[in-house]
């Protein structure tokens, strides 16, 4: 089945990064590397979104916040490797 998906625009964040801006509908999917990775809009409530994630075990999915407590704990446990030698 083909779905047509309209691309709202491409914001340009440096030379190397881009980020591709979709309009989805709710229970629509957007997919990712072949649908390895799928995200639904689930539910949206006033300015508030509700997505679902499908993703393989190995890929690790985290929301920004999580993701960045995550990467300073390994931070801190490396840092602290680092002391005692």
């Amino acid at each position: 089945m083909l779905v047509k998906m309209s691309i709202e625009s491409v914001v340009r964040f440096t030379k190397e990064e881009m980020m591709l801006v979709l309009s989805r509908h709710v229970n629509e999917k957007i997919l990712i590397n072949g649908g390895e990775i799928e995200i639904m809009v689930v539910r949206v409530d006033g300015d508030k979104v509700r997505l679902g994630i499908i993703a393989p075990p190995h890929i690790d999915v985290h929301r920004e916040e999580i993701a960045l407590r995550i990467a300073a704990e390994k931070n801190d446990c490396l840092a602290g490797d680092s002391a005692e030698v």
